[in-house]
């Protein structure tokens, strides 16, 4: 078979090999071979059937190495070639520095990575592929996998992040400037004078527009490429989570943080500041969304391997269809409109608890309140 380079490959048109997976076997085979993307056929008795050579170019497999092997020798294979780009720091979920081991060994670093449908390789150059799986309806083989290169659109996400997150340090710093002088004038201004009311309000908008933009900073340094340090320790939690309440000044006129710790001590693996930053965040919202009182409980069931911390209140709640759209970026309940939010709270809240291979579950009852819980895994003795 004619050799075809990979780029030129990448020009022709996707689609009519799309319609022609469903054709006849050698019509199949050859729309596949020609591809752009990667692929691989997975017979039914889950052997290696067919690899183009698509899949060898982007990745430096050869087609002799997994022919006819099972399909876990073909993902253990490419599990090892996406570690190597991990381990040398290009991508990640959780990693170190060696340089880091004496100095400070409790310093991670994370980058954001979906290791289940993306692949990484340096074949020589690093590239990002996404995995797409489909099943024939005819049924003749199990599954056509379709390694597609998005390395531009990666690095395209990578550039745009950069730039708004160096447009969002621009505009804090001026939003903190605003802060500084609004706040000056509150304390020149009496309660009588008839600015006192727009000085305020400057002010508390300013404040919530600094906290948007906090917001926005973090969730974008845990997207970025560049990643996202991580001082990881072992502590006490019910002391952690106690201090942390008690440090926690709600808004005026409502009750503090009641705190219900574990009956028995319990040690957990963490950043402990990362891990305030989003249990405040749940705390945050159930003032905002309740005008009652606010508990926060730890729990260690002595059969589970896991802890959980939950933020509990009694306020408006949500439904359980509204509740599937909780962690996306940006989405506010329609009745919520009138407070005051980003929509990145909880998303953030997410992507910290995931660092510490943690999970986050709410649950919520409309105007009967909500419970969020952080689970973390137990440092068992």
């Amino acid at each position: 078979m004619e050799n075809i380079s990979y780029e030129h490959r990448v020009k022709d048109a996707r689609a009519p090999y799309w319609q022609a997976a469903m054709r006849p076997d050698e019509d199949l085979r050859s729309a596949l071979e020609y591809s752009p993307d990667g692929i691989i056929v997975i017979c039914h008795d889950d052997t290696v059937k067919f690899v183009n050579e698509s899949f060898t170019l982007l990745t430096g497999i050869k087609k002799e190495q997994i022919l006819s092997q099972d399909q876990q020798v073909l993902n253990d294979i490419l599990t090892r070639l996406s570690s190597r780009v991990i381990e040398k720091g290009r991508v990640g979920l959780l990693y170190k520095l060696r340089q880091d081991n004496f100095n400070n060994p409790h310093k991670f670093y994370r980058r954001k990575t979906d290791r289940v449908n993306q692949l990484f390789t340096e074949t020589p150059e690093f590239r990002v592929l996404q995995k797409i799986v489909r099943h024939p309806s005819d049924g003749a083989v199990k599954e056509i996998i379709y390694y597609r290169d998005i390395t531009h659109d990666y690095h395209s996400n990578v550039t745009k992040s950069e730039h708004l997150l160096a447009a969002a340090h621009e505009l804090r710093n001026l939003i903190g400037n605003i802060l500084g002088f609004s706040e000056i004038l509150k304390t020149k201004l009496c309660a009588q004078d008839e600015n006192a009311f727009l000085v305020e309000a400057i002010h508390s908008q300013s404040g919530f527009l600094n906290q948007v933009l906090k917001d926005l900073l973090s969730l974008n340094q845990f997207e970025i490429n560049a990643g996202s340090e991580v001082e990881l320790q072992k502590v006490e939690l019910n002391t952690e989570v106690r201090k942390m309440t008690d440090y926690y000044f709600p808004p005026a006129n409502r009750p503090p943080i009641e705190f219900i710790p574990a009956t028995r001590r319990i040690e957990v693996v963490m950043d402990v500041n990362k891990f305030k930053q989003a249990l405040y965040n749940l705390i945050s919202n159930a003032y905002k969304y309740s005008s009652g009182r606010v508990i926060v409980k730890v729990n260690a069931p002595s059969a589970e391997h896991e802890v959980a911390i939950t933020v509990i209140d009694y306020g408006i709640g949500i439904t359980c269809e509204q509740q599937k759209h909780l962690f996306k970026k940006y989405w506010r309940a329609k009745a919520d409109q009138a407070i005051e939010g980003s929509g990145l709270g909880l998303v953030l809240v997410k992507e910290i608890v995931e660092l510490f291979n943690g999970r986050v579950e709410i649950s919520s009852e409309k105007d009967k309140g909500t419970a969020a819980t952080i689970f973390l895994p137990r440092q068992l003795s």
